[in-house]
Protein backbone atom coordinates (compact mmCIF):
# COMPACT_ATOMS: atom_id res chain seq x y z
CA UNK A 1 0.00 0.00 0.00
CA UNK A 2 2.41 2.70 0.50
CA UNK A 3 4.34 1.36 -2.65
CA UNK A 4 0.98 2.38 -4.77
CA UNK A 5 0.49 5.19 -3.31
CA UNK A 6 4.30 6.75 -4.19
CA UNK A 7 3.12 5.25 -7.79
CA UNK A 8 -0.09 7.83 -7.70
CA UNK A 9 2.06 10.23 -6.37
CA UNK A 10 4.55 10.25 -9.03
CA UNK A 11 1.90 9.79 -11.67
CA UNK A 12 0.06 13.04 -10.69
CA UNK A 13 3.68 14.97 -10.83
CA UNK A 14 4.06 13.64 -14.15
CA UNK A 15 0.87 14.65 -15.13
CA UNK A 16 1.28 17.99 -13.69
CA UNK A 17 4.50 18.56 -15.36
CA UNK A 18 3.37 17.74 -18.65
CA UNK A 19 0.22 20.18 -18.51
CA UNK A 20 2.37 22.69 -17.42
CA UNK A 21 4.72 22.17 -20.71
CA UNK A 22 1.96 22.33 -22.81
CA UNK A 23 0.82 25.31 -21.73
CA UNK A 24 4.25 26.78 -22.54
CA UNK A 25 4.23 25.55 -25.95
CA UNK A 26 1.10 27.11 -26.23
CA UNK A 27 2.23 30.28 -24.54
CA UNK A 28 5.33 30.26 -26.46
CA UNK A 29 3.65 29.91 -29.93
CA UNK A 30 0.81 32.85 -28.99
CA UNK A 31 4.30 34.89 -28.56
CA UNK A 32 5.96 33.86 -31.71
CA UNK A 33 3.00 34.13 -33.64
CA UNK A 34 2.66 37.94 -32.57
CA UNK A 35 6.18 38.55 -32.71
CA UNK A 36 6.91 37.54 -36.76
CA UNK A 37 4.95 40.31 -38.20
CA UNK A 38 7.17 42.79 -36.54
CA UNK A 39 10.60 40.81 -37.27
CA UNK A 40 9.04 40.76 -41.67
CA UNK A 41 8.97 44.46 -41.18
CA UNK A 42 13.01 44.47 -39.77
CA UNK A 43 13.58 42.56 -42.60
CA UNK A 44 12.26 44.90 -45.12
CA UNK A 45 13.84 47.63 -43.32
CA UNK A 46 16.86 45.51 -43.31
CA UNK A 47 17.12 45.62 -47.08
CA UNK A 48 16.32 48.49 -47.68
CA UNK A 49 19.41 49.75 -45.70
CA UNK A 50 21.19 46.94 -47.52
CA UNK A 51 19.99 48.24 -51.27
CA UNK A 52 20.63 51.84 -49.86
CA UNK A 53 24.25 50.56 -48.53
CA UNK A 54 25.06 48.78 -51.62
CA UNK A 55 24.10 51.53 -54.05
CA UNK A 56 26.46 54.05 -51.80
CA UNK A 57 28.92 51.27 -52.18
CA UNK A 58 28.88 51.08 -55.81
CA UNK A 59 28.83 55.00 -55.98
CA UNK A 60 31.95 54.60 -53.60
CA UNK A 61 33.82 52.16 -55.67
CA UNK A 62 33.11 54.76 -58.53
CA UNK A 63 34.65 57.04 -56.86
CA UNK A 64 37.41 55.17 -55.31
CA UNK A 65 38.03 53.73 -59.19
CA UNK A 66 37.96 57.55 -60.12
CA UNK A 67 40.82 59.11 -57.46
CA UNK A 68 42.88 55.60 -58.46
CA UNK A 69 42.58 56.71 -61.68
CA UNK A 70 43.75 60.24 -60.53
CA UNK A 71 46.48 58.67 -58.06
CA UNK A 72 48.40 56.62 -60.51
CA UNK A 73 50.53 59.53 -61.94
CA UNK A 74 51.03 60.46 -58.50
CA UNK A 75 52.22 57.45 -57.61
CA UNK A 76 54.42 56.89 -60.95
CA UNK A 77 55.91 60.35 -59.96
CA UNK A 78 56.08 59.42 -56.58
CA UNK A 79 58.26 56.31 -57.39
CA UNK A 80 60.62 58.21 -59.54
CA UNK A 81 60.69 60.58 -56.87
CA UNK A 82 61.57 57.70 -54.41
CA UNK A 83 63.96 56.27 -57.30
CA UNK A 84 65.71 59.48 -57.67
CA UNK A 85 65.37 60.08 -53.70
CA UNK A 86 67.68 56.31 -53.50
CA UNK A 87 69.69 57.41 -56.18
CA UNK A 88 70.93 60.35 -54.23
CA UNK A 89 71.05 58.19 -50.92
CA UNK A 90 73.89 56.24 -52.65
CA UNK A 91 75.74 59.17 -53.58
CA UNK A 92 75.08 60.70 -49.97
CA UNK A 93 76.42 56.96 -48.68
CA UNK A 94 79.56 56.98 -51.26
CA UNK A 95 80.05 60.98 -49.89
CA UNK A 96 79.88 59.66 -46.19
CA UNK A 97 82.69 56.57 -47.48
CA UNK A 98 84.63 59.51 -49.07
CA UNK A 99 84.29 61.83 -46.07
CA UNK A 100 84.98 58.66 -43.94
CA UNK A 101 88.18 58.09 -45.42
CA UNK A 102 89.17 62.17 -46.35
CA UNK A 103 88.81 62.16 -42.46
CA UNK A 104 91.21 59.25 -41.99
CA UNK A 105 93.98 60.50 -44.07
CA UNK A 106 93.41 63.98 -42.27
CA UNK A 107 93.90 61.77 -38.64
CA UNK A 108 97.33 60.40 -40.24
CA UNK A 109 98.35 63.83 -41.29
CA UNK A 110 97.50 65.09 -38.22
CA UNK A 111 100.01 62.28 -36.65
CA UNK A 112 102.40 63.19 -39.27
CA UNK A 113 102.10 66.57 -38.75
CA UNK A 114 102.53 66.67 -35.02
CA UNK A 115 105.63 64.34 -35.18
CA UNK A 116 106.73 67.04 -37.99
CA UNK A 117 106.19 70.01 -35.54
CA UNK A 118 108.08 67.95 -32.95
CA UNK A 119 110.81 67.67 -34.84
CA UNK A 120 110.70 70.93 -35.58
CA UNK A 121 110.11 72.30 -32.01
CA UNK A 122 113.56 69.79 -31.65
CA UNK A 123 115.33 71.69 -34.26
CA UNK A 124 114.14 74.86 -32.77
CA UNK A 125 115.16 73.97 -29.40
CA UNK A 126 118.90 73.07 -30.80
CA UNK A 127 118.61 76.51 -32.55
CA UNK A 128 118.00 78.51 -30.06
CA UNK A 129 120.50 76.70 -27.90
CA UNK A 130 123.01 77.22 -30.51
CA UNK A 131 121.91 81.34 -30.47
CA UNK A 132 122.94 80.89 -26.69
CA UNK A 133 126.25 79.67 -27.14
CA UNK A 134 126.78 82.15 -29.91
CA UNK A 135 125.15 85.48 -27.63
CA UNK A 136 127.70 83.45 -24.78
CA UNK A 137 130.50 83.59 -27.56
CA UNK A 138 129.65 86.95 -28.37
CA UNK A 139 129.33 88.94 -25.04
CA UNK A 140 131.80 91.79 -24.90
CA UNK A 141 133.82 90.09 -22.23
CA UNK A 142 136.93 91.66 -20.87
CA UNK A 143 139.25 89.00 -21.98
CA UNK A 144 137.95 89.30 -25.33
CA UNK A 145 138.19 93.25 -24.90
CA UNK A 146 141.45 93.17 -24.26
CA UNK A 147 142.00 90.63 -26.92
CA UNK A 148 141.25 93.04 -29.31
CA UNK A 149 142.66 95.94 -28.11
CA UNK A 150 146.36 94.12 -27.98
CA UNK A 151 145.35 92.70 -31.61
CA UNK A 152 144.93 96.40 -32.85
CA UNK A 153 147.93 97.51 -30.75
CA UNK A 154 149.93 94.85 -33.27
CA UNK A 155 148.63 96.14 -35.86
CA UNK A 156 149.44 99.74 -34.86
CA UNK A 157 153.00 98.95 -34.59
CA UNK A 158 153.25 96.84 -37.52
CA UNK A 159 151.48 99.64 -39.45
CA UNK A 160 154.48 101.91 -37.63
CA UNK A 161 157.22 99.32 -38.48
CA UNK A 162 156.24 99.48 -42.31
CA UNK A 163 155.70 102.93 -42.67
CA UNK A 164 159.31 103.43 -41.14
CA UNK A 165 160.65 100.70 -43.19
CA UNK A 166 158.81 102.64 -46.45
CA UNK A 167 160.58 105.96 -45.57
CA UNK A 168 163.83 104.18 -45.29
CA UNK A 169 163.39 102.38 -48.56
CA UNK A 170 162.24 105.92 -50.01
CA UNK A 171 165.17 107.49 -48.90
CA UNK A 172 167.29 104.83 -49.94
CA UNK A 173 165.68 105.35 -53.33
CA UNK A 174 166.18 108.86 -53.29
CA UNK A 175 169.96 108.51 -52.53
CA UNK A 176 170.34 106.23 -55.49
CA UNK A 177 168.94 108.30 -57.53
CA UNK A 178 171.35 111.68 -56.42
CA UNK A 179 174.20 108.71 -57.17
CA UNK A 180 172.05 108.16 -60.51
CA UNK A 181 172.20 112.05 -61.44
CA UNK A 182 175.99 112.32 -59.96
CA UNK A 183 177.15 109.38 -62.54
CA UNK A 184 175.30 110.94 -65.48
CA UNK A 185 177.35 114.42 -64.42
CA UNK A 186 180.28 112.12 -64.20
CA UNK A 187 179.71 110.94 -67.89
CA UNK A 188 178.86 114.28 -69.34
CA UNK A 189 182.45 115.32 -67.93
CA UNK A 190 183.65 112.79 -69.51
CA UNK A 191 182.19 113.29 -72.27
CA UNK A 192 183.10 116.72 -72.48
CA UNK A 193 187.07 115.78 -71.96
CA UNK A 194 186.75 112.97 -74.87
CA UNK A 195 185.48 116.02 -77.03
CA UNK A 196 188.70 118.09 -75.89
CA UNK A 197 190.55 115.11 -76.65
CA UNK A 198 189.26 114.97 -79.78
CA UNK A 199 189.66 118.54 -80.82
CA UNK A 200 193.34 118.06 -79.53
CA UNK A 201 193.78 114.94 -81.65
CA UNK A 202 192.42 116.87 -85.06
CA UNK A 203 194.95 119.68 -84.15
CA UNK A 204 197.85 116.88 -83.98
CA UNK A 205 197.30 115.49 -87.19
CA UNK A 206 197.02 118.71 -89.16
CA UNK A 207 200.38 119.43 -87.41
CA UNK A 208 201.66 116.40 -88.25
CA UNK A 209 200.30 116.81 -91.94
CA UNK A 210 202.19 119.85 -92.37
CA UNK A 211 205.71 117.89 -92.25
CA UNK A 212 204.62 115.04 -94.60
CA UNK A 213 203.87 114.32 -97.87
CA UNK A 214 200.15 114.88 -98.75
CA UNK A 215 199.26 111.09 -99.71
CA UNK A 216 201.37 110.56 -96.04
CA UNK A 217 199.28 113.31 -94.50
CA UNK A 218 196.49 111.65 -95.69
CA UNK A 219 196.74 108.79 -94.37
CA UNK A 220 198.31 109.61 -90.99
CA UNK A 221 194.79 111.17 -90.50
CA UNK A 222 192.65 107.91 -91.66
CA UNK A 223 194.63 106.21 -89.33
CA UNK A 224 194.31 108.76 -86.35
CA UNK A 225 190.20 109.06 -86.96
CA UNK A 226 189.87 105.20 -87.38
CA UNK A 227 192.13 104.93 -83.78
CA UNK A 228 189.45 108.04 -82.30
CA UNK A 229 186.66 106.42 -83.66
CA UNK A 230 187.56 102.58 -82.02
CA UNK A 231 188.67 104.70 -78.77
CA UNK A 232 185.17 106.37 -78.70
CA UNK A 233 183.40 103.60 -79.17
CA UNK A 234 184.87 101.76 -76.72
CA UNK A 235 184.63 103.98 -74.60
CA UNK A 236 180.98 105.10 -75.25
CA UNK A 237 179.64 101.03 -75.40
CA UNK A 238 181.88 100.48 -71.87
CA UNK A 239 179.38 103.72 -70.80
CA UNK A 240 176.60 102.40 -72.04
CA UNK A 241 176.54 98.92 -70.42
CA UNK A 242 177.71 100.81 -67.03
CA UNK A 243 174.50 103.04 -67.40
CA UNK A 244 172.44 100.11 -68.55
CA UNK A 245 173.55 97.84 -65.48
CA UNK A 246 172.62 101.19 -63.32
CA UNK A 247 169.55 100.96 -64.40
CA UNK A 248 168.35 97.47 -64.30
CA UNK A 249 169.79 97.55 -60.82
CA UNK A 250 168.03 101.01 -60.35
CA UNK A 251 165.07 99.02 -61.44
CA UNK A 252 165.20 96.06 -59.96
CA UNK A 253 165.70 97.78 -56.48
CA UNK A 254 162.62 99.63 -57.54
CA UNK A 255 160.57 96.58 -57.93
CA UNK A 256 161.68 94.87 -54.61
CA UNK A 257 160.64 97.82 -53.03
CA UNK A 258 157.42 98.03 -54.76
CA UNK A 259 157.17 94.38 -53.92
CA UNK A 260 158.00 94.51 -50.23
CA UNK A 261 155.54 97.45 -49.59
CA UNK A 262 152.88 95.07 -51.22
CA UNK A 263 153.22 92.24 -48.95
CA UNK A 264 153.25 95.07 -45.83
CA UNK A 265 150.46 96.44 -47.10
CA UNK A 266 148.85 92.97 -47.88
CA UNK A 267 149.76 91.44 -44.32
CA UNK A 268 148.27 95.15 -42.54
CA UNK A 269 145.23 94.45 -44.73
CA UNK A 270 144.81 90.47 -43.72
CA UNK A 271 145.06 91.96 -40.09
CA UNK A 272 142.72 94.46 -40.28
CA UNK A 273 140.20 92.18 -41.87
CA UNK A 274 140.39 89.92 -39.39
CA UNK A 275 139.68 92.33 -37.01
CA UNK A 276 136.49 93.38 -38.71
CA UNK A 277 135.79 89.73 -38.75
CA UNK A 278 136.01 89.61 -34.78
CA UNK A 279 133.90 92.27 -34.21
CA UNK A 280 131.92 91.60 -36.71
CA UNK A 281 131.58 88.18 -38.44
CA UNK A 282 128.82 88.60 -41.37
CA UNK A 283 130.13 92.14 -42.36
CA UNK A 284 131.41 91.85 -46.14
CA UNK A 285 134.69 93.16 -46.17
CA UNK A 286 134.45 93.13 -50.47
CA UNK A 287 132.58 96.15 -50.02
CA UNK A 288 134.91 98.14 -48.30
CA UNK A 289 133.63 101.28 -49.34
CA UNK A 290 131.41 101.01 -46.69
CA UNK A 291 132.81 103.01 -43.29
CA UNK A 292 130.66 102.48 -40.25
CA UNK A 293 129.25 99.28 -38.39
CA UNK A 294 126.91 97.18 -39.69
CA UNK A 295 125.11 94.44 -37.58
CA UNK A 296 124.11 91.17 -38.38
CA UNK A 297 120.72 89.11 -36.84
CA UNK A 298 122.82 87.90 -33.90
CA UNK A 299 123.17 91.73 -32.96
CA UNK A 300 119.13 92.19 -33.48
CA UNK A 301 118.57 89.22 -31.63
CA UNK A 302 120.23 90.49 -28.36
CA UNK A 303 117.93 93.77 -28.44
CA UNK A 304 115.01 93.61 -26.76
CA UNK A 305 111.39 92.74 -28.08
CA UNK A 306 109.64 95.24 -27.21
CA UNK A 307 111.99 98.14 -28.77
CA UNK A 308 111.15 99.48 -31.87
CA UNK A 309 113.12 100.11 -35.35
CA UNK A 310 112.73 101.22 -38.72
CA UNK A 311 112.73 99.00 -41.48
CA UNK A 312 114.23 101.68 -44.20
CA UNK A 313 114.74 99.00 -46.99
CA UNK A 314 114.19 95.39 -48.32
CA UNK A 315 115.65 93.62 -50.98
CA UNK A 316 116.01 89.90 -52.71
CA UNK A 317 119.81 90.33 -53.33
CA UNK A 318 122.42 91.10 -50.11
CA UNK A 319 124.90 92.86 -52.48
CA UNK A 320 122.32 95.42 -53.30
CA UNK A 321 121.29 96.21 -49.97
CA UNK A 322 125.05 96.85 -49.04
CA UNK A 323 125.21 98.67 -52.06
CA UNK A 324 122.06 101.05 -50.76
CA UNK A 325 123.58 101.43 -47.35
CA UNK A 326 127.14 102.83 -48.64
CA UNK A 327 125.30 105.34 -50.70
CA UNK A 328 123.57 106.62 -48.03
CA UNK A 329 125.77 105.75 -45.12
CA UNK A 330 126.91 109.50 -44.79
CA UNK A 331 123.17 110.24 -43.49
CA UNK A 332 123.11 107.23 -40.93
CA UNK A 333 123.88 108.60 -37.61
CA UNK A 334 121.77 105.92 -35.48
CA UNK A 335 123.07 102.10 -34.97
CA UNK A 336 122.54 100.40 -38.97
CA UNK A 337 121.79 96.87 -39.12
CA UNK A 338 120.52 93.58 -41.41
CA UNK A 339 119.02 90.49 -41.29
CA UNK A 340 117.76 87.86 -43.46
CA UNK A 341 114.09 87.02 -43.51
CA UNK A 342 112.19 84.97 -46.15
CA UNK A 343 109.77 86.66 -48.51
CA UNK A 344 107.02 84.10 -50.62
CA UNK A 345 109.09 81.19 -50.18
CA UNK A 346 112.74 83.15 -51.99
CA UNK A 347 115.20 85.26 -49.29
CA UNK A 348 114.62 88.71 -48.56
CA UNK A 349 117.74 90.89 -46.37
CA UNK A 350 116.49 94.36 -44.82
CA UNK A 351 117.79 97.03 -43.86
CA UNK A 352 117.22 98.39 -40.35
CA UNK A 353 117.96 101.77 -39.16
CA UNK A 354 118.16 102.79 -34.77
CA UNK A 355 116.50 101.85 -31.53
CA UNK A 356 113.80 103.20 -30.48
CA UNK A 357 111.70 102.94 -26.82
CA UNK A 358 108.21 103.26 -28.52
CA UNK A 359 106.24 103.21 -31.59
CA UNK A 360 105.86 106.90 -31.31
CA UNK A 361 109.28 108.23 -31.02
CA UNK A 362 110.18 105.63 -34.12
CA UNK A 363 107.23 107.16 -36.15
CA UNK A 364 108.60 110.81 -35.04
CA UNK A 365 112.55 109.54 -35.96
CA UNK A 366 111.20 108.25 -39.17
CA UNK A 367 109.26 111.51 -40.12
CA UNK A 368 112.21 113.70 -40.16
CA UNK A 369 114.65 111.63 -41.95
CA UNK A 370 115.77 112.85 -45.18
CA UNK A 371 113.93 112.59 -48.03
CA UNK A 372 116.85 109.98 -49.57
CA UNK A 373 116.13 107.82 -46.92
CA UNK A 374 112.27 108.01 -47.07
CA UNK A 375 111.98 107.18 -51.05
CA UNK A 376 111.63 103.32 -50.08
CA UNK A 377 108.69 104.18 -47.63
CA UNK A 378 110.44 103.27 -44.32
CA UNK A 379 108.31 101.16 -41.80
CA UNK A 380 108.84 100.87 -37.88
CA UNK A 381 109.15 97.50 -36.84
CA UNK A 382 109.13 95.85 -33.15
CA UNK A 383 112.44 94.00 -32.94
CA UNK A 384 109.98 91.06 -31.18
CA UNK A 385 108.24 90.64 -34.47
CA UNK A 386 111.66 91.11 -36.47
CA UNK A 387 112.95 88.24 -33.86
CA UNK A 388 110.45 85.66 -34.67
CA UNK A 389 111.19 85.83 -38.60
CA UNK A 390 114.74 84.91 -37.84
Amino acid sequence: MPQQQTTNYDGQSQGDDNAEQTGLIAHESTQSVSTVIPFNEEITTAKNRLHLLLERLSEDSVELRRRLDLLEPRQVEAEQALRQHLAELETLTETTRAISSTLQTVEEGQGQLKEQTAAEFKELFLALEKIDHRVVALEPTPAKVRLLDEKLSRVDEQLNKSTEELFAQTNELGRRSDRNESYISDLKRRNYKLEEFTHHLSVASKRLGQSFSFRSRLFGAGLALVLLALLTLGYLFDQEHQLNELQQLHQASNQALIQTNREALTAQNENIKSIEQSINPSFDVNSSAITIAVHDSDWVLLQKPEQMTIELYGTRNKSEAFNYIRKVQSLLVEPVSYVKTELRGRDWYVVLYGIYATEVEGRAMMSVLPSVLRQQNPTVRQFGWIQQLL
